[in-house]
């Protein structure tokens, strides 16, 4: 079946790379003996449509699997010639280790787009590759405990718009190259099916589903940056959100001094 998203019964089944021989098999065992008549029963994944098509050869046909499967696959890198590359590289190769993620081995970092809202992670990378200029204090090492968690929220207005603005320029990137003069003309040939082999007639219209599904995801996205780009103003960021935690968020006047501290805020109570 499609994935574990459409059906209420449990998997029964796994399945295994063996070599038989010399030559590599694919090996479905049941866990545990079943009666004669039990269905067997193996879950593909919540997979991109991709790699259903790639690995399994169909796109999954049910509701609940096609919206999990509408993805397109984006990679992000640090920037070689960021002067902070090292402190970035740092930062997001002990935290990935301390999540139990893959540790770090290259420089970048492979997501999907599913749906509208980009993956949680993208953003938490793209605030760290473009942590600069006046943010760049956060790479100090003070706050090597917590930077991690200050980028699950937006850190300044110009740190967020280019996280924004660069996951929208790739996926503009991708979207024009599958509207290319190229893209054109495998899906005219995807309605001559009659003229091609039998795979092909098969697998061609697959292809043109998978564009289909990668486009929406893509102007899905997009439709989510324009959003947040035109929303920017109306965040709260990094310096507002810790000027609220040291109860320094309200404007100090002479009139007020020795009277009452605003707040959470105390005398010589400041932590930076």
């Amino acid at each position: 079946h499609d994935d574990l998203l459409d059906i209420d019964t449990i998997e029964t089944c796994i399945q295994k790379r063996r070599t038989l021989r010399g030559d590599i098999k694919i090996a479905v065992t049941a866990p545990e003996n079943l009666d004669i008549g039990m269905p067997f029963t193996l879950s593909y994944g919540a997979l991109p449509a991709a790699s259903y098509l790639e690995n399994f050869g169909f796109l999954p046909s049910k509701s609940a699997a096609r919206r999990a499967s509408a993805a397109v696959e984006i990679r992000f890198e640090l920037d070689p010639q960021d002067r902070f590359l090292d402190d970035k590289r740092d930062i997001y190769q002990s935290n990935s280790e301390k999540n139990g993620e893959q540790p770090l081995l290259d420089d970048g970092l492979d997501f999907c787009l599913v749906g509208s809202e980009p993956d949680p992670d993208y953003l938490r990378f793209a605030r760290l590759k473009f942590l600069g200029g006046t943010d760049a204090f956060l790479l100090e090492p003070i706050f090597a405990k917590e930077i991690w968690d200050f980028l699950d929220l937006p850190i300044s207005r110009e740190n967020e718009f280019a996280a924004l603005t660069a996951l929208a320029d790739e996926c503009r990137a991708i979207r024009d190259a599958l509207s290319s003069d190229d893209d054109e003309e495998a899906k005219t040939s995807s309605t001559s099916v009659n003229e091609q082999k039998d795979d092909d007639a098969t697998f061609l219209p697959l292809l043109s589903q998978l564009r289909n599904i990668e486009l929406t995801a893509l102007e899905n996205t997009l439709n989510w940056i324009d959003v947040e780009i035109n929303s920017l103003d109306t965040k709260e960021y990094y310096q507002e959100r810790r000027l609220k935690e040291l109860g320094l968020d309200t404007e100090w006047c002479a009139e007020d001094q020795g009277a009452q501290w605003s707040g959470t805020r105390t005398p010589g109570g400041v932590d930076w």
